[in-house]
């Protein structure tokens, strides 16, 4: 089994939800269409794996700048400034130099990521669907994984977020009735800013208001559940 820098590889049985329908139809990698749109394929894949594979270890190249608040600062980059980045034998293409504000940001590395991973070889795990895309194929059945894209393993029986993610579980509206007895609603629609906390680094149970968004819907173990990090979440109930 090869091993890889910055990447877990992710052992999986298919891509896609292939499972027959109430109907008998089988889910294939192929277009559905529902009222003349076609249905997302991320809502066809499988988000569920194995963890093949940990990584090497992780570089500190930057990865993702740290929010420097709202609205961000804009700063003008004039003709000296450049000059001084060539001077400094920066290239000026988009892979080593682009001029812009970046040089002021404060920058989590890949490094600061990993440390917050701690899965390991065998677990079973969940992960964003951009992971069983094509430029992450291995070989059959293995595919790698960013350090953003894993969500969580599972131990000992419960969810283990990951890379600083929290599971949030959506509050969900169960007034279906006006008080004068009309159905305002066919069932309860989850309120995308609210939600409670089931598992991450905050106390479970804890109600929060996070950004709209923010957050991405993943069933896990047979659950609904929002996948974000920490600082997409706008506040707490106290």
């Amino acid at each position: 089994m090869i091993q890889l820098f910055e990447y877990h590889i992710i052992k999986i049985d298919s891509v896609y939800d292939q499972r027959p329908t109430e109907s008998g139809l089988i889910r294939l990698n192929a277009a559905w269409y529902r009222e003349e749109k076609e249905l997302d394929r991320y809502e066809r894949k499988l988000l569920t794996g194995t963890i093949a594979q940990v990584p090497i270890g992780y570089t500190e190249t930057n990865f993702m700048p740290i929010d420097p608040g709202i609205p961000n600062h804009k700063i003008y980059v004039g003709h000296d400034i450049i000059q001084n980045q060539r001077n400094l034998d920066y290239d000026w293409s988009n892979e080593q130099y682009h001029p812009g504000a970046k040089e002021t940001i404060d920058f989590e590395t890949i490094a600061d990521w990993g440390a917050k991973i701690d899965a390991r070889q065998g677990e079973k795990c969940y992960f964003h669907p951009s992971v069983t895309e094509a430029e992450n194929f291995i070989e059959e059945g293995l595919y790698r994984c960013a350090v953003h894209e894993l969500i969580c393993v599972i131990r000992n029986g419960k969810p283990v977020p990951q890379g600083g993610y929290i599971l949030i579980r959506p509050i969900v509206d169960e007034q279906l009735e006006s008080e004068s007895g009309l159905i305002t609603k066919l069932e309860g629609e989850p309120d995308v800013l609210y939600g409670t906390v089931a598992y991450g680094n905050m106390p479970a149970g804890l109600r929060i208001m996070f950004l709209e968004y923010s957050d991405w819907k993943v069933i896990i173990e047979g659950e609904e559940l929002y996948a974000m990090r920490e600082d997409e979440i706008l506040g707490i109930e106290i």
